[in-house]
């Protein structure tokens, strides 16, 4: 749980039962996993180079 150390097992899976029971926040949970994983391997693949551009450069990009 939030910032709790030596949490017994037993109450973590209970816990994790109870809040996957409910089929809306199991469906949160899963599609946040599911974003983070996404972004990860972006991070990891994608690199980013910095470039100067003019405002009318960055005005052309939108047309």
């Amino acid at each position: 749980m939030y910032g709790l150390n030596d949490v017994p097992e037993e109450q973590l899976t209970s816990y994790a039962e109870s809040l996957l029971a409910n089929e809306q926040e199991g469906r949160r949970v899963y599609e946040k996993r599911e974003e983070d994983m996404v972004l990860d391997y972006v991070k990891e693949t994608v690199t980013l180079a910095e470039k100067s551009v003019t405002i009318e450069e960055l005005q052309n990009m939108n047309n």
